[in-house]
């Protein structure tokens, strides 16, 4: 989806650049922006992640699954 090919754009992007900034041929500015747009984009991808996950616990409760904590204290 987007948001993974934004984030192997944005490491190639943060390798070459830092690969240019040990040659000398790119500043330290750049290559702390370009890890800086990749660290957003993981920011962005785990964000995302975590709205999936939240998403399928509210819809399993919604549909009236769900664990309480007497029944756990009953299997056991």
């Amino acid at each position: 989806d987007a948001l993974k090919e934004a984030e192997q754009s944005a490491r190639e992007a943060a390798d070459q650049t830092h690969r240019f900034y040990q040659a000398g041929r790119a500043s330290f500015l750049a290559d702390l922006q370009a890890t800086r747009t990749y660290t957003d984009v993981r920011a962005q991808m785990a964000e995302a992640n975590t709205d999936v996950a939240m998403g399928q616990i509210n819809l399993f409760l919604a549909l009236g699954g769900g664990w309480e904590k007497d029944d756990v204290a009953q299997k056991q």
